[in-house]
């Protein structure tokens, strides 16, 4: 709540700091689906704010956490905004479990013209 906040006030660099400190949060007590929505929240910000290099690596932890915790639809749903939101970009990204099977096998995912 803090983070969005400081976020909404135009504080960018306290939203910064208290997305960073609630995944961390979420992560020591292991409360995944926390997690989950606090990186998916942290990516949105950063990705608002045109850092989309960190804004991708936000969602896929958010993406992977929510495949640990079997939110497939929330998944499912994740992958596809994340392909619409870095169409065009250059960069492949790795580390996005189960998308085409049930298994945790990683796919990887081509992207073009990101930096």
């Amino acid at each position: 709540m803090e983070a969005e906040e400081a976020y909404s006030s135009g504080d960018f660099r306290s939203a910064h700091d208290l997305y960073d400190k609630a995944v961390s949060s979420a992560k020591q007590h292991k409360f995944i689906i926390d997690e989950a929505l606090a990186n998916e929240l942290a990516a949105k910000f950063h990705l608002a704010i045109g850092n989309n290099s960190i804004s991708l690596e936000y969602f896929i932890e958010a993406h992977e956490k929510y495949y640990e915790w079997n939110a497939f639809a929330k998944v499912k749903s994740l992958y596809a905004s994340i392909q619409e939101k870095f169409r065009g970009t250059s960069t492949i990204v790795e580390r996005i479990p189960g998308m085409g099977s049930t298994s945790a096998e990683t796919e990887t995912v081509a992207f073009s013209n990101f930096e």
